[in-house]
C-alpha cells in the first residue's frame, strides 16, 4: 500500500551523543519544504528536476513538533 508501518519515531542514545543537533537538523529539513521521497524524476517533469534525480513530496499534514523533558531543556 506504499505506506509506512510506523509514522512516529524516538531517538534514544546515551548522554553526550549529540541528539540535539541531529534532531534540530531533521526538524529544520521537515520545516523547509517537500523533503520526503516521492518518485524518481522523468524527463520533462513540471519542477525542472533532471531525469533520474529524486523528487520530494509535501507531507499532507505537515506538523513539526519538538518537546522537552524539563524546563531547563527549552533554551
Amino acid at each position: 500500500t506504499n505506506r509506512f508501518l510506523w509514522r512516529d519515531g524516538v531517538i534514544q542514545r546515551l548522554k553526550g551523543w549529540g541528539k540535539d543537533p541531529l534532531v534540530a537538523t531533521w526538524s529544520a529539513f521537515e520545516f523547509v519544504g517537500p523533503c520526503r521521497f516521492g518518485a524518481i524524476a522523468d524527463a520533462g517533469n513540471e519542477w525542472g528536476v533532471p531525469a533520474g534525480q529524486p523528487l520530494g513530496v509535501q507531507h499532507p499534514a505537515a506538523w513539526v513538533q519538538i518537546a522537552a523533558v524539563s524546563q531547563d531543556q527549552t533554551r
